[in-house]
């Protein structure tokens, strides 16, 4: 996903961590966009925090839903949307 947001010059921070579950956890996002943007293949409007995923498991909407509880709501990638982004590009054209 790096060589992605790096051919389009998306600037991010990778492996930002966020206190969860009234602040006795944390959570790590795997990438924090520096601006919200509206990649293709999401519908939930402009995104800023991307987690990268297998495959979209329980475990992965338990740490999803925990963030999304302190106002981090992420976008999650997984393996197969990735190889779309390679080969289409991540933001929608109005974007770019």
């Amino acid at each position: 996903m790096a060589a992605v947001f790096k051919k389009e010059g998306i600037r991010y921070e990778y492996g930002v961590f966020f206190r969860v579950g009234n602040g006795g956890r944390q959570r790590e996002v795997d990438f924090v966009l520096k601006t919200p943007m509206r990649p293709k293949r999401c519908n939930n409007g402009p995104v800023k925090y991307i987690e990268i995923k297998g495959r979209i498991t329980p475990a992965a909407r338990k740490q999803h839903n925990e963030l999304k509880e302190v106002g981090v709501e992420t976008f999650i990638v997984t393996e197969n949307l990735i190889d779309f982004y390679e080969k289409n590009g991540f933001l929608e054209e109005d974007d770019r």
